[in-house]
């Protein structure tokens, strides 16, 4: 889904944070991108693989404010419980996952009934 916003939104740079190394500074590489080429949206995938990411959206929040941050990544519950206090910063968004079931009625239209497992 960010890689489709960032397609369709020019301002918008997508990031998928797992390819960087694990202990590089997100707030300063957000910073440099913005202002050498004026993105004002950062999508930001896999954010929990870095070790200071909590503190590096937290001071992307608080010193870059015009720029709109929107991040992905297994770490619901160490939102709430950071250390850094992002919990009043953030909105947070579950995605379920969907069936193949409701895959298949999404993409391509087609209706199947729940099967029963039970034998």
């Amino acid at each position: 889904m960010l890689k489709q916003w960032a397609v369709a939104n020019p301002d918008a740079f997508y990031l998928s944070v797992d390819t960087l190394q694990r202990d590089e500074d997100l707030f300063q590489i957000v910073k440099n991108i913005s202002e050498r080429y004026g993105y004002q949206q950062f999508l930001l995938d896999e954010v929990h693989f870095l070790q200071r990411s909590m503190g590096d959206l937290k001071k992307i929040h608080d010193f870059l404010p015009d720029l709109r941050v929107v991040f992905t990544g297994s770490m619901a519950l160490s939102i709430h419980e950071a250390a850094y206090d992002l919990a009043r910063r953030v909105r947070i968004f579950t995605l379920e996952y969907l069936s193949f079931r409701e895959y298949l009625a999404l993409r391509h239209g087609q209706s199947f009934e729940k099967l029963d497992l039970d034998i």
